[in-house]
């Protein structure tokens, strides 16, 4: 009798210290990967921050010394979505070449002028609490297609004076513009709008992260 009581408490106690190491291990893993995320994201503010403060100013000085026509538009230069987007594709190729699943990523709001930018459920209610001031980033370990993932979000970076040359009024807005995506969308916008969120989820690997969608982190 004795010895079965011992066994089972020694059962209990190995279980408990099962349980908490692995608790330890997923909080340790998840901030790990947290920290990889936020230093990608914080890599895509400073493309938007180069593109706003240099390649931006370019064009606009090319345009007023006559080089360059006033109604000239390409978003391949001028949109700092479209370019992050576009090194993020890149990124997620280079990913898959050596056998990595790619990244989601997207620049989350609920007026895109590329229906690709669109923001589900999620994101519109995290882009509406970063807007209220209630979080500065969101992030939570999530089950997608039968694999875990770290989803992360910030802000993007808020709207500043040149960003209405293309976002402000749609009259003032280059022809070339208003050619390729119309004067709907994208545009009304003021200084200091958050506009979107950066939002990306990174697969882990299952093994490491037997963790359900319950766990969540908030800041």
């Amino acid at each position: 009798m004795g010895l079965g009581i011992f066994f089972m408490v020694s059962m209990l106690c190995y279980g408990a210290l099962l349980y908490y190491f692995y608790v330890q291990t997923r909080a340790f893993a998840f901030a790990e990967g947290e920290k990889q995320i936020e230093n990608l994201l914080f890599i895509h503010k400073a493309i938007h921050s180069f593109v706003e403060k240099e390649q931006k100013p370019e064009i606009y000085r090319l345009k007023q010394e006559g080089l360059l026509y006033a109604d000239y538009f390409s978003p391949k230069l001028l949109s700092r979505t479209y370019i992050a987007r576009g090194i993020e594709e890149h990124f997620s190729q280079e990913r898959e070449k050596i056998g990595l699943p790619p990244l989601y990523f997207k620049l989350a709001t609920e007026n895109p002028r590329n229906m690709i930018n669109a923001a589900d459920a999620l994101e519109l209610d995290i882009l509406r609490r970063m807007r209220a001031g209630e979080i500065a980033r969101y992030s939570e370990l999530v089950h997608v297609d039968g694999h875990y993932s770290i989803y992360f979000a910030i802000p993007a970076s808020k709207t500043v004076a040149s960003c209405l040359n293309c976002h402000g009024d749609p009259q003032r807005a280059p022809q070339e513009l208003i050619e390729q995506y119309g004067e709907i969308n994208a545009f009304h916008e003021s200084e200091g709008d958050i506009r979107a969120l950066i939002s990306i989820r990174v697969p882990l690997d299952d093994q490491q992260f037997p963790i359900s969608r319950n766990s969540l982190i908030l800041r």
